[in-house]
C-alpha cells in the first residue's frame, strides 16, 4: 500500500486470517481498524443474525475512513468503487 502511515485504514467484513493475520500491516499503519476493533462484543452482539444492518455499518464506516480495505468480495465492494 502506497500511504502515509497515519493513514486511518478500515478493514470491511470479516476477520482476516493466515500467517498473523494481519499484524505486519497493523505494525505499520497503526490506524487500522475493523468493526472487531471498534464496538464492543455485546454491541456487535446485536447484528449476529442482521448482517445486512453490520454491512451498513460497515458501509459508512469505510466511507467516513481515509482507505478501506475489504477482506471479502461482496456487493460493498462493488458500490463503492473510491478510485
Amino acid at each position: 500500500m502506497e500511504c502515509s502511515f497515519d493513514t486511518i485504514i478500515y478493514i470491511v467484513a470479516g476477520e482476516i486470517h493466515g500467517h498473523d493475520g494481519i499484524k505486519a500491516l497493523k505494525a505499520k499503519y497503526p490506524n487500522l481498524y475493523s468493526h472487531f476493533s471498534l464496538a464492543k462484543e455485546e454491541e456487535l452482539r446485536l447484528f449476529k443474525d442482521c448482517q445486512n444492518q453490520l454491512a451498513a455499518v460497515d458501509y459508512i464506516v469505510a466511507v467516513e475512513s481515509d482507505a478501506f480495505v475489504h477482506s471479502d468480495r461482496y456487493n460493498m465492494v462493488y458500490g463503492s468503487d473510491r478510485s
